[in-house]
């Protein structure tokens, strides 16, 4: 697995929200490992740019850190896993990525 890994996130830019439309910027990040003998590490083959990601980039969506990779939505490989036998079947096999955990609670969003 490679040292490093490259990233999109926003950069800071003064402005008010929906005002303002922060710019992008390339980051290069130690490469992730698992933690917990059940995470999986999945290198992205295609990642969506999607509503949500416009949102961040005006300032629209609850939360937003700058330096917070985007573009969450995707697919691709795990490339690492923790100890356990769950995680360790997954490697090698392609993924589809969907962080929406929270919206069945609430329709209005997790955050």
């Amino acid at each position: 697995m490679a040292a490093t890994i490259a990233a999109i996130a926003i950069a800071k830019a003064e402005g008010r929200p929906g005002e303002v439309y922060y710019p992008l910027q390339r980051l290069v990040k130690p490469a992730p490992v698992p933690k917990e003998p059940t995470q999986v590490v999945v290198t992205m083959l295609a990642a969506a740019l999607n509503h949500r990601d416009l949102f961040i980039r005006q300032h629209l969506y609850p939360g937003t850190a700058f330096g917070v990779p985007l573009l969450a939505d995707g697919c691709g490989v795990v490339t690492a896993a923790g100890d356990s036998p769950a995680a360790r079947r997954w490697l090698g096999k392609r993924v589809i990525l969907n962080p929406g955990g929270g919206w069945r609670s609430d329709p209005d969003g997790p955050e």
